[in-house]
């Protein structure tokens, strides 16, 4: 009997360790370390661990269902609460933040405030924090960047401009700029500025552009249906919702 075998190629292999298989590759402040991703959903007022796992990826996001599964199924176990979301808040960071999980939210009619990896830009206590950044002639693109991102361009709230890598002023091309369903303004920098700047391979792909263009999108404002994105950014942004999240440990 002849057995023919198929053979595939995969672009995604499968890595393992064959001493924990349940481990991951973890990037940490000391480099990529083999490991787990510890999550733990402590009670503030009681200071009680409700739920804690530990996860083989690195992927937050990911296991937000299984957080808010794991706390209500130990409560109810211990008689706590048949559903514990009805009596609680939830705050959570930026790491669980997207906007599969802020529709989960709202669904299961949960009150939370989950941060967004902006929030400290749009509070007014961090508008003097570009004072201790590192000075312009180190600023390159964070590590596996080839290019600056719109998020490299930093808006100065005392002069109002949008300020590039380099330190130069760049000008409102339109102020109601529109991609898909955001909204927000696109800035150009000046010709002048782009053309011998000494960050121009870092910031500008084509040597034909003259100046780099760049559109800053607020979330908060979205052509037709908000997002539950937006409706947690929205609730995040008030003085109640600032105000809980500081507690956060």
């Amino acid at each position: 009997m002849k057995m023919k075998i198929k053979l595939e190629h995969r672009e995604n292999p499968i890595k393992s360790n064959i001493v924990d298989n349940e481990s991951a590759k973890m990037s940490t402040g000391h480099g990529v370390i083999q490991g787990y991703n510890g999550i733990a959903a402590e009670d503030d007022k009681h200071q009680v661990v409700m739920f804690a796992e530990a996860f083989g990826d690195s992927n937050e996001s990911g296991h937000l269902p299984e957080i808010i599964e794991g706390v209500n199924k130990n409560c109810r176990e211990a008689k706590v609460s048949d559903n514990i979301f009805d009596e609680i808040i939830v705050t959570a960071d930026s790491g669980f933040h997207n906007e599969k999980n802020m529709k989960l939210i709202d669904i299961d009619g949960i009150t939370a405030f989950i941060a967004d990896n902006k929030f400290r830009k749009r509070d007014v206590r961090f508008s003097n924090s570009g004072r201790y950044k590192k000075k312009v002639v180190n600023w390159k693109p964070r590590k596996g960047k080839n290019y600056f991102t719109a998020d490299d361009f930093i808006f100065n709230e005392l002069t109002g401009k949008l300020i590039c890598p380099a330190g130069f002023p760049m000008w409102m091309k339109c102020k109601n700029f529109q991609a898909g369903k955001y909204k927000g303004i696109s800035y150009m920098g000046h010709i002048k500025n782009c053309k011998n700047c000494f960050l121009r391979s870092k910031c500008i792909r084509n040597k034909n552009t003259k100046a780099r263009q760049v559109a800053k999108f607020d979330l908060t404002k979205l052509v037709g249906k908000e997002s539950f994105t937006a409706k947690m950014i929205r609730r995040f942004d008030t003085p109640e919702g600032r105000s809980i999240y500081s507690k956060t440990a």
